[in-house]
């Protein structure tokens, strides 16, 4: 259902429910799933080497690849495409490499290799309408005009060293 929150200014936010899409979940690694870099190294050191010569066609021992994984988050893009409503897409990287690609125009063979642009505490806002797909770069190291990017790292930075230095863990409020 429907929430309606007061704003300071008196204005009002509507929020919707959540809604959970499983088909955008993390890429699953298999036999690798639940393990770190090094220890997928230790444990599949030939897995290791096959990805880094092919990050995108790369399966996973009874696991996926990029390319699984995009025809798997298709249909939830589609969806998405059609709402007219602001939309916020909480996910794991991969997963959201592949929409931002996808939405910018970038091809999908460099979707893997776009580390450095998505970023933990950074929104990427993108207002797609009928002039969009003029405004395509294709560039992952330009986006298009419709897309504004709100980074959050120094603020979250900043409330981790007060915490602590408070003498918290730095990641919540004391007391939680």
């Amino acid at each position: 259902g429907r929430r309606t929150l007061k704003l300071p200014d008196g204005g009002n936010w509507e929020s919707m429910s959540p809604r959970v899409y499983r088909n955008i979940d993390e890429i699953f690694a298999g036999d690798c799933e639940g393990m770190t870099p090094d220890e997928v190294a230790v444990a599949h050191p030939q897995a290791t080497t096959l990805r880094k010569m092919d990050k995108i066609g790369y399966r996973y021992p009874r696991g996926e690849s990029y390319f699984d994984l995009i025809s798997r988050i298709e249909p939830c893009i589609q969806e998405m495409e059609s709402y007219t409503e602001p939309l916020l897409i909480v996910s794991h990287q991969a997963i959201l490499r592949c929409i931002f690609a996808y939405l910018t125009g970038v091809d999908r063979e460099s979707a893997p290799g776009m580390e450095t642009q998505i970023q933990q505490n950074v929104v990427y806002q993108i207002d797609l309408d009928a002039s969009s797909e003029g405004k395509i770069t294709g560039d992952p190291n330009h986006p298009p005009a419709f897309v504004t990017v709100h980074d959050f790292r120094r603020e979250v930075e900043a409330r981790v060293t007060d915490r602590r230095a408070a003498g918290g863990s730095g990641l919540y409020p004391q007391g939680r």
